[in-house]
């Protein structure tokens, strides 16, 4: 059985703005209407560094800063944990974040559905960094499927009032994009390695073990034998090998 690692998609957050401007996308209501207010992401890249003023309308809950990826490459974006961050560099307690909506749009920058929300976060944005944990589906999609973040925000006071977001941050998504395999641990050859059992002797071909107890053998890979006797009150941890096949005739 092949051994290997995974590494996921991290997308850095930019100055330059989103392809497809502000949208409202997967997420159904009112959205301000400033192009200042939407910013592209990309992996690899440098991250953003210029703050940007984002003015909500008195007593208004709307869309208010959004965040877009360029085309992901990949056919099926695996289900996970997505760690949206924002950076409030200039904080407004009277502004409050209330949703997060992570969407999967076209080339097009139409929504094809909704990866994953939050709805209840309630935060009021004073300085500080912010780093929420999304759980998100697995999507079947198209390679040139982008991802679409809206960050749904809420004026609680009569007048617009203003705060600055400095796209500089990142989003870490579990969107394999790299799957490096490793061949197993060589086997430890003709000789083999005895280990003293309750009844008779046990063998090991492979893996070496770990003997957990006095009578416990956890092995992960390889064979495990019996050379006399019996595997009477020896308890076996052996998932990917043989157990208790005996030698000889």
């Amino acid at each position: 059985m092949p051994f290997g690692d995974q590494f996921t998609l991290d997308l850095v957050q930019q100055d330059t703005g989103a392809t497809h401007g502000a949208s409202a996308s997967c997420w159904a209501g009112a959205i301000t209407a400033s192009a200042d207010y939407d910013r592209s992401m990309a992996p690899d890249v440098a991250p953003g560094a210029t703050p940007q003023v984002v003015t909500i309308a008195g007593a208004t809950t709307e869309g208010a800063w959004f965040l877009e990826s360029g085309a992901l490459g990949f056919s099926r974006w695996d289900s996970g944990p997505w760690i949206v961050q924002l950076n409030v560099t200039t904080g407004n307690a009277l502004i409050g974040l209330k949703r997060i909506y992570i969407c999967r749009v076209n080339a097009a920058g139409v929504s094809q559905g909704t990866v994953g929300s939050n709805i209840a976060i309630n935060q009021a944005l004073t300085t500080g960094v912010y780093e929420y944990s999304i759980s998100g589906a697995n999507q079947t999609s198209a390679t040139t499927d982008r991802v679409y973040i809206v960050f749904v925000m809420e004026n609680a006071d009569a007048g617009p009032q203003d705060v600055s977001i400095t796209p500089s941050l990142r989003v870490l998504t579990p969107v394999v994009r790299d799957l490096v395999v490793r061949p197993p641990p060589p086997n430890v050859g003709p000789s083999r390695q005895g280990l003293a059992g309750p009844t008779g002797t046990v063998f090991v071909q492979g893996l070496m073990p770990t003997i957990v107890t006095a009578h416990t053998v956890e092995m992960p890979l390889g064979t495990l034998e019996v050379a006399a006797g019996d595997m009477s009150g020896m308890l076996v941890d052996n998932p990917l090998g043989d157990v208790g096949r005996p030698l000889g005739p």
